[in-house]
């Protein structure tokens, strides 16, 4: 048995989710690819996919063998580069989960300038509004804001992002501006977030901290729907510093009570499986860092 061109068989009906356009990929027979993934299975002695007419899917036990052998097979990649003395040619698919906060902000970025230094790899980015455990979805990894404490063992934080409260100029000539935290009561709120329960901000300065129940106007998962409320002067924002820095350096949005800082969010990346980084996730991660800072 070519146990390595099991694997990669595998692997490639794990990523395109069908043994016929696995076959495709790999240049072989349907018959074949199923014949090399029914050889790996017996090797093993464990099934890997659930089959049914439509679709294929992973078992538990087969997400756990092939993130591993994938990254397996990435530690290889990497070291035959080594010996060639150049940096890795990255292939295949890399699926990750992310929060709208990233998804729909410095993550389209950060995959672009992905696929430029690497134009064989393809990225599947899947927005969650809610924590999406790999290991439930089959995603190579999850980004997420805040770090989840039902994955805590495979949960690393990657970045701290600083918050800031900005209003436009607009919105400040007709509403006063606030010189405490109480007084944002007497405003319009544009919260980032789901609508879940009653939001609370946390701000730091004066004695200490600060948290402050808000009824907003406006809430939005999608940060870009908060900025653009806030810059046509529809209210008072708290939102990630990186989104709002253009804005705030060419004045279409003004820093409001900057003697009191906002708790800054932790984003995070989980793994399916403890300390498995890819190296296609991990040169993501390195992307995606760039653009946070």
């Amino acid at each position: 048995m070519d146990r390595l061109g099991t694997i990669q068989a595998a692997l490639a009906v794990s990523e395109l989710g069908s043994f016929v356009r696995a076959a495709e990929q790999l240049g072989l027979s349907a018959a074949n690819v199923t014949r090399q993934v029914q050889a790996l299975e017996r090797h093993l002695g464990c099934v890997l996919f659930t089959r049914t007419t439509r679709t294929v899917t992973l078992t538990p036990k087969g997400a756990a063998f092939l993130a591993a052998a994938s990254n397996a097979l990435d530690a290889l990649q990497d070291a035959e580069a080594t010996l060639r003395d150049r940096a890795p040619v990255l292939t295949g698919l890399v699926r990750v989960t992310a929060s709208p906060l990233l998804s729909s902000t410095v993550l389209p970025t950060a995959v672009a300038a992905l696929l430029e230094r690497h134009p064989q790899l393809r990225v599947v980015v899947e927005g969650k509004t809610g924590f999406a455990d790999p290991e439930q979805t089959g995603a190579d990894a999850a980004l997420t804001v805040g770090l989840p404490t039902a994955a805590k063992e495979r949960c690393q934080k990657i970045a701290t992002c600083g918050l800031v409260l900005c209003a436009s100029p607009r919105y400040l000539q007709i509403c006063d501006r606030p010189r405490t935290p109480d007084e944002l009561a007497q405003h319009r709120i544009l919260h980032c977030g789901t609508h879940a329960s009653t939001p609370t901000w946390a701000l730091r300065g004066g004695i200490g901290q600060t948290s402050v129940d808000v009824d907003p106007s406006l809430i939005a998962a999608d940060p870009r729907i908060v900025i653009t409320a806030a810059r046509a002067g529809a209210g008072v924002a708290l939102v990630p510093r990186f989104c709002v820095a253009q804005e705030i350096a060419d004045g279409t949005l003004l820093p409001i009570l900057e003697g009191f800082e906002p708790k800054p969010v932790e984003v995070g990346i989980v793994y399916p499986h403890k300390s498995l980084m890819r190296t296609k996730v991990a040169s993501l991660v390195d992307e995606l860092l760039r653009q946070l800072r």
